[in-house]
């Protein structure tokens, strides 16, 4: 039985997140099993306890507790709930839709991409900016956009190619348009000699805004794209509703007490003698700055490649250098009004959660989430991007909802 993005099989109580299985307590997937079959009913109390605990005496604290993991499985919030109602001195009652088969719908946990042919397929479209350079951009999903913003090693279609990159979109995708670009001198967009300023970015990010006839837009800032996000929030407050910072920063690698000059220059060096060669050991040095030691080999020879078709060597070193020349940005960040989600992996190897501590305290009434990864990338383990997308989903939900509904782009 499915609802919501989750798949329950009665049968065997077990609960599913797409690929993901949420462990249950055998009493929970009991009132669980209980609720969707008697779906749309209220279910007392009594009745719970007849058929969960087999008339066994037991506090209401019992039941209680057993609701309590059940809403955090489903990431239900009992005071808008999608899935479980109480129903006062009526018990419980479940009131989400049910179907036989899994959806990847607005509710739940990500949706297994491999060999599904229902998996949302994204769309590649090209745009100009205002200095005429083609820059290419995907559209996925329906509803309000979210826009990645993200200039470092990006590629479109690679990235669409290995689920693990992708399921994390997936999840998105089932409630808001999700919109990815490929910056001036990256991926499919056009090659770009020139230099790369703060400048550029912004135009790039306003080209893609307007090519989708985004008036209102939640901004997903990964890594130095937080950077260029919050600048175009604070420039244009009027087009974007939401910003979340993912693995960002306010301070500029040379601003931060651990920086290296020697071992930038060093790394700067290896881009540029070793990005484009068919081995792909120079890059895998880049690599292991994002992902820990024991990830996924194939993701990392995905990444490896990933990194070698994002740009030629001259210019990745160009960009990873323009990046480290910003300086301290707290200034920047403390004038942001809008509401603000910041999500970190607390064992983050390029960027320390100590920087999302950092924009966390700096940035009025923002909001902190920090995933248990040191990945830096974006998350790709199945379990971290669950809990990623949940919370950027629940911020959103949360957080002046009806701006976020005014978001939309025309097709």
């Amino acid at each position: 039985m499915a609802f919501g993005g989750y798949r329950f099989e009665a049968d065997s109580g077990r609960l599913w997140s797409g690929a993901c299985e949420i462990r249950l307590t055998p009493k929970a997937s009991a009132v669980l099993e209980q609720l969707v079959l008697h779906a749309g009913k209220p279910v007392s109390k009594e009745d719970l306890f007849a058929s969960v605990w087999n008339g066994t005496a037991v506090s209401d604290d019992a039941l209680t507790s057993c609701i309590q993991e059940l809403r955090r499985a489903l990431d239900d919030d009992p005071r808008r709930p999608r899935f479980i109602e109480t129903r006062h001195r009526r018990g419980y009652r479940f009131i989400a839709p049910l179907s036989n088969t899994a959806s990847a719908g607005a509710g739940g946990g990500l949706a297994a991409p491999e060999d599904d042919d229902r998996a949302p397929e994204q769309e590649i479209r090209f745009c100009r900016t205002s200095d005429g350079i083609s820059l290419a951009y995907s559209l996925v999903g329906n509803g309000p956009c979210i826009v990645r913003v993200l200039g470092h090693f990006t590629h479109l279609e690679a990235e669409w190619q290995w689920p693990d990159l992708r399921r994390f979109w997936e999840y998105l995708a089932g409630t808001h348009t999700v919109v990815r670009y490929d910056g001036r001198g990256t991926g499919l967009s056009d090659r770009y000699p020139g230099e790369f300023t703060e400048e550029t970015r912004q135009r790039d990010l306003d080209a893609v805004l307007t090519a989708v006839g985004a008036d209102r837009a939640v901004l997903l800032g990964i890594s130095e794209g937080g950077w260029t996000a919050a600048t175009y929030a604070l420039e244009h407050p009027e087009r974007v509703t939401h910003l979340v910072l993912y693995g960002a920063y306010c301070r500029g690698a040379q601003a931060r007490p651990d920086y290296d000059p020697e071992e930038d220059q060093a790394l700067l060096t290896l881009m540029r003698k070793g990005w484009g060669r068919d081995t792909p050991a120079f890059r895998q040095i880049f690599t292991s700055r994002f992902f820990r030691a024991d990830a996924e080999p194939t993701l990392i020879a995905h990444f490896n490649e990933l990194q070698r078709l994002s740009a030629d060597p001259e210019t990745a070193a160009r960009y990873h250098e323009s990046c480290h020349r910003r300086g301290d940005g707290r200034d920047l960040f403390r004038r942001l009004t809008l509401p603000v989600l910041i999500v970190h992996g607390s064992e983050d190897l390029a960027v320390s959660a100590d920087e999302g501590r950092l924009l966390a305290s700096i940035i009025p009434g923002s909001q902190l989430v920090l995933l248990p990864s040191g990945t830096h990338y974006f998350p790709t383990d199945a379990v971290v991007a669950t809990k990623a997308a949940r919370a950027i989903s629940r911020f959103l939900r949360q957080s002046h909802p009806a701006s976020s509904r005014e978001s939309s782009r025309s097709s």
